[in-house]
């Protein structure tokens, strides 16, 4: 008899959403983590990345009990505050009456358009979310390619063509095309980023919000309820190899040789790394292994993080409120482009696209009375440089530079106040927390790799071309950031 009935590897957020759905099933469930736990939470820098719960699926949280077991929720006023070079700031409010009002200082026609704009995108929003609550089927797709000719456009348009069909303002369409283009390596008029502002406006007014005690405290609760329900879990258990029999899955090998049985192994790991090292493409048809190669991942964010002796004041705010969302420094849609620009032939902006929070401002559990944290998401810093590389100091401190001076010009007292900084490069991404490529969402936000064609066509359905073996990562569908739905659907498959 095997030892479990399920394992999954990676106890990220949808891995352990994936286990806590197996094992409140009654499934014998071991969660296999390669990194130790964090056991001090309140560390110099307790938070690697910006990420906010904005995404996170109201279906996870009811069914899993998230509430119950401590989630909770805080959020501010502002959904995006866009500091502008003139000195000026935009700020895109939750509430749509008073950014119209405040639009009229900029643009009086896109004042008058604004409303409607949301609705437009709220709208949408209602009809897409019930397409990324279930799995890419054939007859989901069909009902999406024949029904909903609306959303379909507005998805496979350039980003900048569908803005500039509503607004005249540099700086809404600069805000407002950062968005799209949030972890994507393209531009805002390319085709397709339409989609991705849609994605990221799913729960509707372009607003954010986050976990009271930080995203490593959702992961706890997770945790918690995966363990309450029986599910076992084990840090600093890195997985070296699938083991399998004439292609099924019988277990894992632990980096250390251990092996573990199970009748089934999910990998919350990308689609890439999972198949290519976890497996190896000699054990898989030629046509998967051409199809995974040609899975493109394309990691182009860095994240910076500062530790500050106060709270920064930037060009354009004439209130705290301004700042409780995502704060973003791209004054225009072409800024945005040209950052791409440079990416595309394997360099970085001088001016990056900047997305910002400050998540100490609604949560003082963070940091140390007094101090704040400043979580930085730079674009365009591509994984494959032309020139230097990311484990280059000269290179690490030169992006380091791009931001920081992008940042003072409008913030500019900003550096007398940080008392420590730690990036992540791309390179950093990958090695620190197995992000392929370094890519937050496990492989581009493109349409051709998107429902029933992620991670790969025939494949969307989360089991894998060899038996036993699924994935339930963000590199499956719906796709990335924190919703815990590609874990929560995954599981679903697997129950049947």
């Amino acid at each position: 008899m095997n030892n479990y009935d399920t394992i999954i590897i990676g106890a990220g957020h949808n891995g352990l959403t994936c286990a806590a759905y197996l094992a409140k099933a009654g499934q014998r469930v071991l969660v296999l983590e390669a990194q130790e736990r964090n056991t001090n939470p309140q560390s110099a820098f307790p938070i690697p990345h910006s990420d906010h719960a904005g995404l996170l699926a109201q279906e996870v949280i009811d069914e899993l009990g998230l509430v119950v077991h401590g989630l909770e929720f805080v959020s501010g006023p502002a959904a995006v505050f866009a500091p502008q070079p003139d000195g000026r700031g935009l700020t895109l409010w939750r509430d749509v009456s008073r950014t119209a009002a405040e639009l009229g200082h900029f643009s009086a026609a896109d004042g008058q358009q604004y409303p409607a704009f949301m609705a437009e995108l709220d709208q949408m929003a209602a009809v897409l979310r019930p397409i990324l609550t279930q799995p890419a089927t054939v007859a989901t797709m069909g009902d999406l390619f024949l029904r909903q000719p609306a959303l379909l456009r507005v998805a496979s348009l350039a980003a900048h063509e569908y803005l500039s069909h509503w607004f005249e303002s540099n700086a809404l369409k600069g805000a407002l095309a950062a968005v799209s283009v949030t972890n994507l390596m393209q531009g805002p008029r390319s085709a397709g980023t339409g989609f991705n502002l849609l994605y990221h406006n799913q729960q509707g007014a372009l607003a954010s919000r986050w976990v009271r005690g930080g995203i490593g405290r959702l992961h706890h609760i997770l945790a918690t309820v995966a363990q309450n329900h029986g599910a076992e879990i084990r840090w600093g258990a890195k997985v070296g190899r699938v083991q399998f029999s004439n292609q099924q899955t019988t277990g894992v090998v632990l980096a250390d040789g251990t092996e573990i049985t199970a009748a089934r192994v999910i990998s919350s790991a990308a689609p890439r790394h999972t198949l290519f090292d976890l497996v190896g493409a000699p054990h898989l048809a030629p046509s998967v292994v051409r199809d995974v190669r040609h899975m493109r991942y394309n990691g182009g964010v860095a994240l910076l993080t500062l530790r500050l002796r106060g709270l920064p004041h930037f060009a354009g705010q004439t209130s705290v409120d301004q700042l409780t969302g995502h704060i973003v420094v791209a004054p225009s849609a072409d800024y945005v482009e040209q950052g791409f620009d440079a990416a595309k032939y394997g360099g970085f902006s001088a001016a990056p696209i900047l997305s910002m929070t400050i998540p100490t401002l609604l949560d003082d559990t963070l940091a140390p009375a007094g101090e704040h944290l400043l979580a930085i998401t730079m674009q365009y810093a591509p994984y494959q440089l032309r020139a230097g590389h990311w484990a280059d100091e000269a290179t690490r401190a030169a992006l380091t530079e791009a931001i920081l001076n992008t940042l003072e010009g409008v913030a500019p007292e900003i550096r007398p106040l940080i008392l420590g900084q730690q990036l992540l490069t791309p390179l950093d991404l990958e090695e620190q927390f197995g992000l392929t490529e370094g890519h937050p969402m496990q492989g581009d936000m493109t349409l051709d790799q998107l429902l029933g064609m992620r991670p790969i066509p025939g494949w969307s359905e989360y089991a894998t071309p060899v038996a036993g073996l699924w994935l339930c990562g963000a590199g499956t569908h719906p796709g990335g950031g924190l919703t815990g739905l590609p874990g929560r659907l995954a599981a679903g498959a697997v129950l049947g």
